[in-house]
């Protein structure tokens, strides 16, 4: 089981996504993971994202205004980051001024294999935190079992193992009956479906 400091630390660094709701969590160079259901942003005729589709978050009882980098809809996983400073000089000053006073959570660099079972803790948009079992079912996905049910606005919020590194995001939930519900997490580690640029930096090589 983590520390409570650890889930303390991990809970500060949740972040809510405030348009379509859900959450995202806070990872190194002021990046943050999601879920990709949880935002805007449109494949028609190609990806568009950067400043056209803009996301406000709320973290800490402040708002700030963040953009989609990178989404990789099959995975639904996605990474916001800062607003370019050209176009949004105060948003982005702002976002930054914080991101430098805050407690990343360490993404898991552990390789699993496929079937390989550990303790995993989610942290819901109730800020409350649930147990369960993560199974690694394919590659990049998870299948989690836990006791209690899961809300559809933990979205997006993170998993962690119990060391306290992000092992995945909440990506959807089914209840498989039997009061165990289960719930399907995005695994960003390493995430080799993003571009290489961003495993790069959530990475810090």
């Amino acid at each position: 089981m983590p520390k409570s400091s650890t889930y303390a630390s991990v809970a500060k660094a949740t972040v809510s996504i405030l348009g379509k709701g859900g959450q995202g969590v806070l990872v190194n160079d002021e990046l943050i993971i999601t879920a990709a259901h949880c935002i805007s942003y449109s494949l028609s005729g190609g990806m568009v994202l950067g400043n056209l589709y803009l996301e406000k978050i709320r973290i800490h009882e402040r708002e700030f205004t963040v953009r989609p980098l990178a989404v990789e809809p099959v995975l639904d996983i996605a990474i916001l980051g800062p607003l370019d400073d050209q176009d949004f000089p105060k948003e982005a000053s702002d976002f930054l001024t914080f991101y430098k006073h805050a407690d990343p959570v360490p993404v898991c660099r552990s390789d699993f294999a496929i079937g390989d079972e550990y303790p995993v803790h989610i942290y819901t948009h109730k800020r409350t935190w649930v147990t369960g079992t993560a199974t690694n079912f394919e590659r990049r996905r998870l299948s989690v079992e836990t006791d209690e049910q899961i809300e559809s606005g933990t979205s997006g919020g993170p998993i962690i193992n119990d060391s306290g590194e992000l092992v995945g995001v909440v990506s959807n939930f089914t209840d498989i009956g039997e009061g165990r519900p289960r719930s399907w997490g995005t695994v960003p580690y390493p995430p080799l479906a993003l571009p290489v640029w961003v495993c790069r930096r959530i990475f810090g090589e």
